[in-house]
């Protein structure tokens, strides 16, 4: 194994023994929140896109309609979101955030990001900035299919 193969390996298994851990810390601030990742992600979805369409949903975030309309009947009912009639469209409802799904919404990413804060607490700016880097390049590439 070349070097840059041995540092790739070894960032790989870093970076995998690190997910599991901090998946953990994400999911304690799920619950505070009373929803699960799944809702939260179309909560942020539904908030990002305004007002969209069920099937677009689930095909943004990556799941089938069924799911994707369990979790939003979930929302609904929590009072995070609104269906609405769409006058073009009777048969599709249109989706919008309410106030209280914002601040669900906003309180969970404030938390997530002051834990990731406290977990980068004592690197450099410059490690700060290389891990910045190296996560916008891996982020795309999270979307693609493993066979």
């Amino acid at each position: 194994m070349n070097k840059q193969n041995t540092d790739k390996f070894r960032a790989a298994q870093a970076l995998h023994q690190t997910l599991p851990k901090l998946d953990r810390l994400m999911r304690q601030t799920e619950r505070r929140a009373g929803a699960t990742g799944g809702q939260l992600s179309a909560l942020a979805a539904i908030s990002e896109f305004g007002r969209d369409r069920l099937h677009l949903l689930a095909e943004h975030e990556s799941v089938t309609r069924p799911t994707m309309s369990r979790l939003v009947n979930a929302l609904e009912a929590r009072g995070l979101i609104e269906k609405e009639t769409d006058e073009a469209d009777r048969r599709a409802p249109r989706l919008s955030i309410t106030k209280a799904g914002r601040s669900v919404l906003v309180e969970s990413c404030e938390e997530r990001t002051h834990i990731m804060m406290a977990l980068m607490e004592d690197l450099t700016d410059e490690e700060c900035a290389t891990l910045n880097e190296c996560l916008r390049k891996l982020g795309p590439r999270s979307e693609i299919e493993i066979r």
